[in-house]
């Protein structure tokens, strides 16, 4: 009855532990100016899910050789991604220019990241 229990807690954990991972958002929508005439959202956890279930449903792709140079890891990027992205566009601005907000973990990573994908530092002229 004891190993019963058990597997049936750990099935729970388990659950919870893909819940949060996966479906729980933090839709605080903040850092949007009141200036801002549209905003667009993305939301990086369904993006996650997605490549996830690709992932699984095509066995095929797993041993595929992924070694191209042209890829960016926003992992390694030194910035903390939210569950959503937001993007907004300023009032009585070109409508080319848009902004978002993210928060760096750690700055030394994120110079560096930048420095990597060709970024130039304005002051190091």
């Amino acid at each position: 009855m004891k190993k019963k229990w058990f597997l049936f807690s750990m099935a729970i954990i388990a659950l919870l532990a893909i819940y949060f991972g996966l479906y729980y958002k933090n839709k605080e929508l903040k850092y949007i100016p009141d200036s801002a005439d549209a905003v667009v959202l993305i939301d990086v956890k369904n993006f996650s899910r997605k490549y996830l279930f690709e992932t699984l449903t095509h066995p095929s792709a797993w041993f595929k050789d992924n070694k191209k140079k042209d890829k960016i890891s926003w992992r390694d990027a030194g910035i903390k991604i939210p569950d959503f992205v937001q993007l907004f566009h300023l009032k009585n601005e070109s409508f080319y220019n848009w902004n978002t907000v993210l928060e760096i973990k750690n700055k030394e990573e994120f110079l560096l990241f930048l420095k990597k994908n060709g970024f130039k530092n304005k002051r190091d002229k």
